[in-house]
């Protein structure tokens, strides 16, 4: 097909005589012309100077034209602007209108990693997390060059796939003149668009634990700054190359460059998993198994030995909860956050691999080596032209319903820890740095992993002072396991020949992982329970008569209502195992069983056995609060009875002590001075703040 009768055929197409079908069934005809589309943008021409067009439609008017724009699109796009400029219209003429066009077939569809010199030059389909975006700037489509000699305007056309500008090299266009310059650029008879680059990933569920391929965009017009980092779009465009270069010069190589044309949020979650309607009827048959969750349990990290509660807070993490916008703009997060502590060598890091590489959408870092721009985002230098961008870190790229899995917890400095908080709660987190500001969704899990400081786990002793994660952290945490190694005969052979026999098939039965990730995906996508009367009293119940049992310090609080929030996401997660509708109250009952198992494995006070969940929440028991304060009025009353100086002396302090039962006198002066509530006035003394 020839230019002259792309145009034509274009021409036909964009007329009020050519009716489509609107409708996506052609059992249902909605008449559609895009003359009347034109018509709108001919209104609001030029604040809008685009007009979309689905593939479909191109496919059923001319066969032969749909398949020139996927050929030469380059050749098809400028006959496509001639052919609506010439087009007469009644209220303004659209003489550089863009074509865009969306919903491309499957078979122009490419992943990142497939990209081959056979796509250069084509048009095609690309699903992509946006990792990076750069600042949106003004670019030049025409530059007017007038000639300091002569006072001659010369305009040069550039091309919005290079970045390169250019002078007129023949020299100036005056016939008297003919000079090659000096020029110098002038506003009027120029031509300017805004323009963005945009740094593409493949989706994290088509990883599957390799490195993921990333890809640079340009976006030009309406596109540049429609899109953020960390949002999941479908991008259609062509596909071009840049010669590299080096500090020696160019290269024989090229680095592609994908030019786009339309940019779409993607609706659809965990594309790569194609459900078909035999695995349809699978996962509902497995629905109705009255043992689906012991099976569901049983298929998770089956390499290692044991370790059920852990594995059963894996399950219902993979299955989250229910997300909910409150009427007064507060958001309840779905998403369960679980941390697994204790013993080195006993098979935490093996567990978070197998969710990184299991999970429908999931993405793995190491807390030793990642920063807080890393997990959560930041504005860094892009490598286009030196300014600032925002990057999405491992947070944000895990996306909404993922699972991003943090290994060696405890190796992160506080500070990159801290960035954290917001993200886990809220969501969300706010980058701010050189005039740049973005606010990045993070609604993800967090599944993360530490030891503890000095090798082996106390049971005696608390976490805090066994783990570097801090209190603020932990008390974002759902579920908190312990993975203990305790020497035992009986079990420690068991363990072994589960090891060491690999042959044995005499497991516990259990689901094929491709189709147990289709189950988790199918769950999420169509199942969305609502919770019974039935179990909204019994969660009720629990928190009431829980709070009841406060122990025998006044200052203690078994449950807080952060728990309570836990205990809806867990009932809400085992309804979602069996794709019910409703939350019944065994889910509810079920929820409750394994979060007091884990409340009294690590919520315990150990001065006085108390359940004492603000001991999680606040990293301090309602024991340790009245120590504090009782430590807090000795200083004080020290203090005012040293007339010389106003402190109190170690001295005193310890008597004092020792007078009040207070065993560790040291520690709680060490928890003041960290709390910033005293202040040490020389080693021996101290001052209330």
């Amino acid at each position: 097909m020839e230019y002259g009768q792309i145009v034509d055929r274009l021409q036909e197409f964009f007329s009020k005589n050519t009716i489509v079908n609107k409708a996506r069934s052609f059992k249902n005809i909605e008449p559609f012309s895009y003359w009347d589309e034109l018509l709108i943008v001919s209104a609001e021409y030029p604040s809008r100077k685009d007009v979309y067009v689905e593939f479909r439609h191109l496919e059923t008017f001319n066969q032969e034209l749909a398949d020139k724009l996927l050929s030469n699109p380059t050749e098809w796009f400028m006959a496509a602007t001639d052919a609506i400029s010439e087009i007469e219209f009644p209220i303004n003429n659209l003489p550089d209108i863009t074509v865009r066009v969306i919903d491309l077939p499957q078979t122009s569809e490419v992943m990142i990693s497939k990209l081959r010199n056979d796509h250069l030059e084509k048009f095609i389909t690309i699903r992509c997390v946006i990792s990076k975006a750069t600042e949106v700037r003004p670019a030049y489509e025409t530059v007017a060059y007038k000639c300091l000699r002569c006072g001659h305007v010369t305009r040069v056309t550039l091309s919005k796939d290079y970045d390169q500008l250019e002078e007129p090299f023949a020299g100036c266009e005056n016939d008297t003149c003919g000079k090659r310059g000096p020029y110098d650029i002038v506003n009027e008879g120029s031509i300017r668009y805004d323009h963005q680059y945009l740094k593409i990933q493949e989706p994290i569920e088509n990883l599957r634990g390799r490195q993921p391929e990333t890809l640079n965009v340009s976006c030009s017009d309406e596109l540049a700054g429609s899109r953020k980092p960390g949002e999941k779009v479908i991008i259609t465009g062509t596909l071009k190359s840049r010669i590299q270069t080096k500090k020696e010069g160019k290269t024989k190589f090229l680095d592609f460059l994908f030019v786009a044309n339309s940019i779409q949020l993607s609706d659809k979650d965990y594309e790569n998993l194609e459900i078909t309607p035999h695995d349809e009827e699978q996962i509902k048959e497995l629905a109705q198994r009255p043992d689906i969750k012991q099976v569901v349990i049983s298929s998770i990290a089956p390499s290692i030995r044991g370790h059920e509660n852990i594995k059963e807070g894996i399950v219902l993490q993979l299955f989250s909860g229910n997300s909910t916008n409150m009427s007064d703009g507060t958001h309840i997060r779905k998403d369960i956050h679980i941390l697994i502590i204790g013993d080195p060598g006993v098979g935490k890091s093996q567990i978070l691999s197998f969710v990184s590489n299991f999970a429908p959408r999931a993405i793995q870092v190491s807390g030793g080596s990642t920063s807080a721009a890393g997990l959560t985002g930041a504005a860094v230098r892009d490598e286009f032209d030196g300014r600032w961008s925002i990057e999405a870190g491992a947070l944000t790229m895990a996306g909404d319903g993922g699972i991003c899995c943090v290994d060696e917890l405890d190796k992160m400095n506080n500070k990159d820890r801290g960035s954290m908080h917001d993200a886990l709660e809220q969501q969300y987190v706010n980058v701010a740095k050189a005039g740049v500001f973005a606010k990045l969704p993070t609604a993800c899990s967090l599944l993360g992993a530490a030891n503890p400081k000095y090798g082996r786990y106390d049971q005696y002793e608390s976490i805090f002072s066994q783990f570097n994660i801090g209190d603020a952290l932990l008390s974002r945490m759902d579920l908190i396991f312990v993975f203990r190694d305790i020497p035992n005969a009986e079990n420690d052979s068991a363990l072994a020949w589960h090891i060491l026999d690999e042959g044995n098939t005499n497991y516990p039965e259990r689901i094929d992982l491709e189709l147990l990730r289709k189950y988790i995906a199918y769950s999420k996508i169509y199942c969305s329970p609502k919770m019974t009367e039935e179990a909204k009293a019994c969660l009720v119940d629990f928190f009431l008569k829980t709070r009841e049992k406060a122990g025998s310090i006044k200052d203690s609080v078994p449950v807080t209502v952060r728990t309570l929030e836990s205990a809806k996401r867990l009932a809400v997660a085992n309804a979602k195992i069996r794709l019910s509708e409703t939350v019944e109250k065994k889910d509810a009952l079920d929820a409750i069983t394994l979060l007091l198992r884990n409340l009294h494995e690590v919520g315990i006070d150990p001065e006085t056995g108390d359940l004492d969940a603000s001991y999680l929440e606040c990293g301090v028991s309602g024991s340790q609060r009245q120590k504090i304060k009782l430590m807090k009025e000795i200083i004080q009353k020290l203090c005012k009875q040293n007339l010389i100086n106003g402190t109190a002396k170690i001295d005193d302090i310890e008597r004092e002590c020792e007078k009040n039962k207070i065993v560790d006198p040291i520690a709680i002066l060490s928890k003041l001075k960290s709390r910033g509530d005293i202040v040490a006035i020389t080693p021996d003394s101290f001052k209330i703040v």
